[in-house]
Parts: C-alpha cells; structure tokens; sequence
C-alpha cells in the first residue's frame, strides 16, 4: 500500500475516531475515488476489476443543478474504429449522470479504535468497500447513476432457448463487430458463467479459462475476460472499455455514526464515506447487454 495514501487516510481515521462522540459531523477532506481505485487492493489479489481498464476522468469542480452534464469528446471517433467505419458510427457528445454517493466504508470496535494494528485493518477495509462499490456502480449504477447494464441504446443480446453456451459467445461476438462497428477489448461475466464455460469446454482451444479466474488469464476466442462479482449471475457485457469514462470529483467526506441501535449494542462505529462520481458512455452500442440463462441452464 502507498505510503502517502496509508498516511492520507490514517490522519483522517485519527479526526474522526474520537472517545464518546456518538456522531461526527462530515469532515471535509482533498483527494477523490481515485486515491481509493489507484491504491494497490487486498480484495481479491491478482484479479482485474472492469474499474480498472476503464477511463479515469478527475475534475476540478462539482456539478450543479441536475447533476446532469457533458464531456467534450476533442476526436472525432471513438479510438477502437478503423480508417473505413462509417460516419454514422462517429460518437456524439456523451451525456454523463452524476451522483452524490455514501458508502458505508467500515464498522469500527471503538474499544480497538486507537490501535495501530487495527487501524491499518480499517483501512484496508475501506479501501475495498469503497472499490467494490464504485465496481457495483459502473456496472449496475442505481436510481442516480446509469450503469453499463442499464445503458440507453446499448446492443442487447439474448442467449436463445437450448443454445449452447460456446455457440452463443460465438454468436455475440460477431452481432457486436456487425452492429458495433468495431472488435470488442473485454468480455465481463460472473464467476459462475466461468466456471460453467470451463466445465462444458475444458479442451477447446478457443476457450482459454484458468481455474483461479484471476486477471488476463481468462480469453474467450482470444478476448480477455474480467470476472466482476458486481454481475448478477445471469447477466455479463461485452465492450470496448475506450468508450467508457469514470469521472470523480474533487473532495470527500468521512462521517462516523454509533447512534444506531444495532451499533450501540454490538458496540460499534461505522464509518460513512461520501464522495461524488459520474459515467459516461461515449458510443452506447460499443455496450452490448448478455443475458445468459435459457432453459437448458
């Protein structure tokens, strides 16, 4: 773990974890998600999240209003097109949702709260909450944020009844370059659908799956696959992750509650980050929406 980011958050876990304050106000602090995304992670050691291919925007500003806003593309295509893509599969300028966003960061023993040992085990559970949140987001979003599986326009693509699986990812792939305009960078499916793959097709050579399904060593017809535990498990994406922008906004805020009764009573803390992000999708169809399951599954 960076030492300046250990050094970052320990002086802000030392502000708020004070003796007999059942609430914190939110205390403002500099930085933003991108601290938590570009620290080195002991979620799950060795596996790629889709966060982690995916464009990171910082801006120097909050929105205003709506929270509804855009970015400026400066090209004139999307990068993943060839010399002879139509025009028609040019992007337009993205429109971005933004959200205000709180997670719950950690539950805190506040009779431990002051040692040392046990605060660099908070921490490290910060670190993962807070990427497995904004993982959950870019994904799945919520009623603020649109996810990669809630996108407008995106390409939806249906396992058909009784398809088998290896037929169908064969299917998928050539309806994305058709309708896309381009060759996907990444599959995105659940750990399950690995496993189900791996099972049906151990000697294909098309199908190259690990049995730690741990970062890059997973291709599918020569496309890397990221495992994302975000994915329900009947659901997965293909894309192209050039398109897809994860956009933070400068300053956080930390707020400690203990006023809760099921905290009272296990005598605990928990430790609330807010923090404002937002995503953009550049060409919705480089998206394309997998439903997995029929009912041969």
């Amino acid at each position: 773990m960076s030492n300046d980011f250990f050094a970052f958050l320990t002086q802000k876990l030392e502000a708020i974890l004070r003796e007999n304050v059942p609430k914190v106000a939110g205390i403002e602090t500099g930085g933003s998600i991108q601290d938590f995304i570009a620290a080195p992670r002991t979620r799950m050691p060795g596996q790629t999240l889709l966060l982690d291919i995916v464009q990171q925007l910082p801006c120097n500003r909050k929105p205003k209003g709506d929270l509804l806003w855009a970015v400026e593309d400066s090209s004139t295509r999307t990068p993943g097109f060839s010399n002879e893509s139509p025009e028609k599969f040019a992007p337009n300028r993205p429109k971005q949702t933004t959200a205000l966003l709180e997670v719950i960061a950690a539950l805190v023993i506040k009779q431990r709260a002051q040692d040392e040992s046990y605060k660099r085990h908070i921490i490290k559970d910060i670190i993962q909450n807070v990427v497995a949140c904004c993982e959950d987001q870019l994904i799945n979003g919520d009623s603020q944020i649109t996810g990669l599986r809630h996108v407008d326009n995106a390409l939806p693509i249906p396992r058909e009844n009784n398809e088998e699986r290896i037929t169908f990812y064969r299917r998928a792939l050539k309806e994305y370059a058709n309708k896309a305009g381009r060759a996907p960078t990444h599959i995105v499916l659940p750990f399950k659908e690995i496993l189900q793959l791996h099972v049906e097709r151990p000697d294909d050579v098309s199908v190259r799956i690990e049995e730690t399904a741990l970062g890059f060593s997973n291709k599918l017809f020569g496309i890397p696959v990221i495992v994302s535990d975000a994915l329900p498990r009947e659901h997965g994406l293909i894309l192209t992750a050039d398109d897809i922008i994860l956009v933070s906004f400068p300053g956080l805020s930390w707020v400690l509650i203990s006023e809760d009764d099921i905290l009272k009573t296990n005598d605990l803390a928990a430790i609330i980050l807010s923090f404002t992000m937002g995503l953009s999708i550049k060409y919705p169809k480089a998206v394309a929406q997998l439903t997995l399951e029929n009912n041969k599954s």
